[in-house]
């Protein structure tokens, strides 16, 4: 039974230096990779804004959908509620 723990032991050292020593690389090949990221996210949102001509439009173009999406949604839940109300009184009637 000592000579399992010892070995488990061993290899939990071997483990953990292994790990220290990938985690060091990892960390600054990602702190090297993060930087580039954001630096070019920062230039390529700051550039779309600037040369897209249609943004302003955009939203209005979604309003004007969404408007009509609520008015069929009204229409709709009016006729679902007719429905009901014939519905209900057919059943009084059966």
């Amino acid at each position: 039974m000592k000579r399992v723990r010892d070995t488990a032991k061993s290899w939990k050292r071997i483990h953990h230096m292994e790990l220290a020593l990938y985690a060091d690389t990892l960390t600054q090949d990602y702190d090297i990779w993060r930087k580039q990221r954001v630096n070019s996210q920062q230039i390529s949102s700051t550039n779309y804004t600037v040369q897209n001509p249609f943004s302003a439009e955009v939203p209005s173009e979604l309003e004007i959908a969404r408007h009509e999406f609520e008015r069929e949604k009204v229409n709709m839940l009016r006729d679902i509620s007719i429905l009901q109300e014939e519905n209900y009184q057919l059943k009084i009637d059966i």
